[in-house]
């Protein structure tokens, strides 16, 4: 079975872009559009991997990938952060929270599917 990913972003046109990306690779797609929508999703499905927006109303991203860490049935699958952001301080504030790394927007297209693909080899491995 392939591996599922959650998608967790406020933005419509991000959630489809990265489904359509991820779909074409053969993985499952979870998408939410806010925490709130992901956290109700982990009562029924186990992504093995989240891509989760930095940025978003209510519960943002950071404090999304601190619970994540503390369900015992998904804290030790990989999160990858993506945001507008690129610096030094947005990195820090990741790695504190327990994301396993981050992505810039603007290098997405770039650096997303490599990113998934490491990240998921990692967690079988280990």
């Amino acid at each position: 079975m392939p591996p599922t990913i959650m998608i967790v972003d406020d933005d419509d046109q991000i959630l489809v872009l990265i489904e359509i990306l991820l779909r074409r690779q053969g993985y499952q797609v979870l998408k939410a559009p806010s925490a709130a929508s992901a956290l109700e999703q982990l009562k029924t499905n186990t992504p093995d991997l989240f891509i989760l927006d930095y940025m978003m109303p209510g519960m943002n991203g950071i404090e999304l990938c601190q619970q994540i860490r503390l369900d015992p049935k998904v804290c030790k699958a990989p999160v990858i952060m993506l945001s507008a952001l690129d610096n030094e301080a947005f990195f820090h504030q990741c790695v504190e929270a327990g994301a396993d790394g981050t992505i810039a927007k603007s290098e997405m297209h770039r650096r997303l599917l490599s990113e998934v693909r490491d990240y998921l080899a990692l967690a079988q491995s280990g």
